[in-house]
């Protein structure tokens, strides 16, 4: 049985480690927690993430390449990211958590140079940004099985990654598709969980704040909220199915002369998911991200679908 279970898992690694989603050249990749909070004194997990970036929307609608001539009109932005994480519960009030993505990122765009249009290429794996976050357990359940909990939780990215990539060619990248943002940000939030008549129900709320990066450029801060429910099904499967609005306000240029029309906004997911536990410690878990609302200013590139996997360890 272990070993079916074993070979779950590297299919389901092997189907979407080649194409799973990062943070994103344009910044609007999903951001949600969907998994269920643990009281454990250690996790440790690595986490897969994809989105292919081959959709041009003009507002909410569906458009194509150069629909709004800019002076770089975007073609196409592939993401991968490769994200070590651990936890360490000190007690049954207070954790903290790090993460450290390395992101991977293929990019293409057309440069309109006096009346000639010239393609621009990236490709590049870096180390992005670090983020550490702090969490308290405001409320607990009284029973294990109840696992009803509210959580808090203060977070802050850090300026690790790399914000001066370049091309062959020796062009450096813009700032929103560096892996690096060059800015320390913060992030505050609430996570809810609890059954109800057997229904388990899941809930949160996050405002990511962003702090002026590389040339004074500051992305546009996010706040993301979801609901959502998980099942089990035997002792080693679960099915859950969450849903999520985010919405994210313009950047700002700084000095760098980057126009910031094309910059933020709204976007709702259905997120389904599935879960292994291959034993007591060890579990992988995979969920897919399908918008069923995008609205974007000016025009943006998107993905038709989010995806992440990961591979988690408690204790």
């Amino acid at each position: 049985m272990l070993k079916r279970q074993v070979f779950v898992v590297f299919f389901l690694l092997g189907l979407f480690g080649s194409k799973i989603f990062a943070s994103c050249g344009s910044a609007n990749c999903p951001m949600v927690p969907t998994q269920k909070l643990k009281m454990t004194a250690f996790e440790g997990w690595i986490t897969v993430d994809y989105a292919d970036q081959n959709k041009v929307f003009v507002g909410s609608n569906e458009s194509t390449i150069g629909a709004i001539k800019q002076h770089h009109d975007e073609v196409q932005t592939l993401n991968k990211r490769y994200t070590i994480g651990t936890r360490f519960q000190f007690n049954s009030n207070w954790g903290l958590s790090v993460e450290l993505p390395f992101v991977s990122r293929e990019h293409s765009h057309n440069h309109n140079h006096h009346g000639a249009v010239l393609v621009e290429k990236w490709n590049f794996t870096d180390i992005g940004d670090m983020v550490t976050t702090l969490h308290y357990t405001l409320w607990l359940g009284e029973t294990h099985d109840d696992e009803a909990m509210v959580q808090l939780n203060a977070g802050v990215k850090l300026n690790t990654g790399q914000t001066a990539v370049t091309n062959a060619g020796g062009t450096v990248a813009e700032i929103p598709l560096q892996p690096g943002s060059g800015s320390t940000d913060y992030r505050v939030g609430i996570q809810a969980q609890k059954s109800f008549f057997n229904w388990p129900l899941r809930a949160s709320l996050t405002h990511y704040m962003t702090g002026v990066g590389t040339d004074g450029y500051r992305i546009g801060n996010t706040t993301l909220a979801s609901l959502g429910t998980q099942f089990s099904l035997g002792n080693s499967w679960a099915l859950g199915l969450d849903g999520v609005y985010q919405v994210q306000q313009f950047s700002e240029p700084g000095t760098t002369g980057e126009s910031v029309a094309n910059t933020g906004f709204k976007q709702g997911f259905v997120v389904p998911s599935v879960q292994l536990a291959l034993n007591s410690y060890l579990s992988v878990k995979t969920n897919v991200h399908l918008p069923v609302y995008q609205s974007y200013n000016g025009i943006q590139l998107a993905a038709p679908f989010y995806i992440s996997c990961s591979l988690a360890v408690t204790m």
